[in-house]
């Protein structure tokens, strides 16, 4: 029986292309390195690219996935075909398939990789786009659902704002090309280089939040005119989850009228910059939104870091709300914002979560939302003693 590959994959090669997993591959075939495996793809890796394996470097994660990386050094990549014991990707590509697509927008022949990650509602692939030589042009996003369709068209619009002011402490792609394929909205962005290396910033950039935080000015204004209670309010309960915690806080919330707006990237995290000490690089603008509280960046720096490692809630809530102070500070504003900040990015955090997994959380994103509900009932507790 044929194997199931991810919907986003099968969606980049549809008739009449020709998708097939097999030992081998034919002539008139493209073949692919699929991981950790076919029936749980992660990264399909073009094999016969030179430099392909920096996608395993970049993104290796996983026992699986350092498996592959092993297997992939033990034979070089031209041989891979005839040398590596496993099945792999056979692609027929149609005449009008991705890759041409790609290869006539940058006017030159390419080579793609795909970049899936672990399943969750906002995953769309992200293409990397390789030339002759196996130099990294670029990189593609495919809107292949209605969510990632209208990310992949946020990302285009918010990359054309940041590329377009002047910046001091950060660099982002610019957008080569945003067009459409097959209907499906397509965004190729520049390839900055230290996305390719293993470089996150443990502490939040201060300095960068701060900059985009600014990038369309700051003003003052009510939290009624945020996301905080633009959306409807989180269900008390969701697929078993216990959120009442989110919604205390936001009650907690609504007697505070007026704070710092200004801009924030989003989902600025370690996994999206990178800084070799002299350069910043900022990719994954996505979800960069105007009119937001000052300081959700480091909100979301902080928080996103200490959930993935299980941090104590106490000790987590004094880092976010110390990193949101300091980056207020930095914007000229007063630092008894930032439980209010801080507290914020929890209940939007929360409605973004929700609002994306209509189908219910995946099993990570489970343990990520009880994490979090514990901590706004930390956050809650704190407000309700007033400014730290």
């Amino acid at each position: 029986m044929a194997e199931r590959l991810p919907d986003s994959v099968v969606a980049l090669w549809p008739p009449p292309a020709r998708v097939a997993v097999r030992w081998s591959k034919r002539n008139d075939e493209t073949n692919y390195f699929v991981l950790p495996s076919t029936r749980r793809v992660r990264l399909i890796v073009p094999i016969g690219v030179p430099g392909a394996e920096r996608m395993l470097v970049r993104h290796a994660g996983g026992p699986l996935i350092r498996a592959g990386r092993s297997l992939w050094s033990r034979a070089a990549p031209r041989r891979m075909s005839a040398r590596l014991p496993v099945r792999r990707m056979c692609v027929h590509e149609a005449p009008d398939g991705i890759e041409r697509h790609l290869a006539t927008q940058l006017a030159q022949d390419i080579r793609i990789g795909v970049l899936l990650g672990p399943p969750r509602p906002n995953q769309k692939p992200v293409l990397q786009i390789f030339d002759a030589a196996g130099s990294t042009l670029a990189f593609a996003k495919v809107g292949v659902t209605p969510l990632a369709a209208a990310l992949v068209a946020g990302e285009a619009a918010a990359l054309q704002l940041v590329t377009s002011a002047r910046r001091r402490t950060f660099e982002a792609p610019q957008v080569l090309s945003s067009d459409s394929w097959r209907g499906l909205p397509v965004l190729i962005q520049q390839a900055l280089p230290l996305s390719q290396q293993r470089l996150p910033l443990q502490e939040p950039p201060v300095t960068v939040v701060a900059e985009i935080a600014a990038l369309a000015g700051i003003t003052s204004g009510p939290l009624s005119r945020t996301a905080l209670v633009a959306a409807p309010s989180v269900p008390d309960r969701w697929f078993g989850l216990d959120l009442q915690p989110f919604e205390r806080l936001r009650q907690r919330l609504s007697g505070h009228e007026r704070c710092p707006l200004g801009s924030w990237h989003g989902d600025l995290s370690p996994w999206n910059l990178a800084s070799d000490g002299s350069t910043t690089q900022v990719w994954d603008w996505e979800r960069f939104e105007q009119h937001v509280p000052v300081g959700l960046d480091a909100a979301h720096y902080r928080i996103q870091h200490a959930v993935a490692g299980r941090q104590e809630l106490p000790e987590a809530w004094r880092l976010a709300t110390r990193d949101v102070r300091t980056v207020l500070t930095a914007c000229g504003q007063a630092e008894r914002h930032a439980d209010v900040v801080a507290g914020t990015y929890l209940v939007m955090i929360c409605q973004r979560y929700v609002g994306d997994a209509v189908e219910g959380p995946a099993p990570e994103l489970r343990r990520r939302m009880s994490w979090l509900a514990g901590l706004s009932a930390v956050a809650a507790a704190a407000l309700e003693k007033g400014p730290t």
